[in-house]
């Protein structure tokens, strides 16, 4: 149990206890601990909204400076170093928010916390942890960064290479963004 599950069972425990003794009073002597079990439940689910909403923000944060690196590299002026930047951006939204996330996802992964129940075993739909991006589409992504990279290795600029990744990352992260 973490730290902030505990505060907020202890303060539900408080502000519900003096509602036990009018409970108790009835037919059912499960009611107060149901009452503070639902308040608990209505906090956790209310956590993971906020975890949703949170990484979704970082994708669309990663979408848009991989997007502006895209433009840059697909204008006349654009250079192997915006690809090498768009590959960088597209890797992090690709793992929902690069090395800066990954140890915040795997403390709560260790603390037991999994954003979806199918996020283990072989048949999962998503990798350990992820919140928003599937397996399919985190791999997806991964594709393109490793283009975007491959193409910012060049010594020159593969305009057609660089319209197509730019429009099949538009079009990923578009799917990506969409889901619920």
């Amino acid at each position: 149990m973490t730290k902030l599950t505990c505060v907020l069972v202890a303060s539900s425990l408080m502000v519900l206890a003096p509602l036990t003794s009018i409970a108790s009073s009835k037919s059912n002597p499960a009611a107060p601990g149901a009452a503070v079990y639902q308040k608990i439940a209505d906090t956790i689910l209310a956590a993971n909204e906020a975890e949703e909403a949170v990484v979704r923000a970082i994708l669309h944060a990663e979408r848009d400076a991989a997007m502006a690196a895209l433009e840059r590299a697909a204008s006349k002026t654009g250079t192997v170093e915006d690809m090498t930047t768009a590959g960088d951006r597209i890797g992090d939204f690709a793992t929902e928010g690069g090395a800066a996330v990954e140890p915040i996802r795997n403390r709560l992964l260790q603390g037991g916390h999994h954003h979806n129940a199918d996020d283990t075993g072989p048949e999962a739909v998503y990798d350990e942890g992820y919140v928003v991006l599937t397996r399919k589409l985190k791999q997806e992504a991964l594709e393109l960064a490793k283009r975007s990279a491959k193409c910012g290795s060049a010594s020159k600029l593969d305009a057609a290479e660089v319209t197509a990744i730019r429009d099949a990352f538009n079009d990923l992260a578009t799917r990506a963004l969409a889901t619920k």
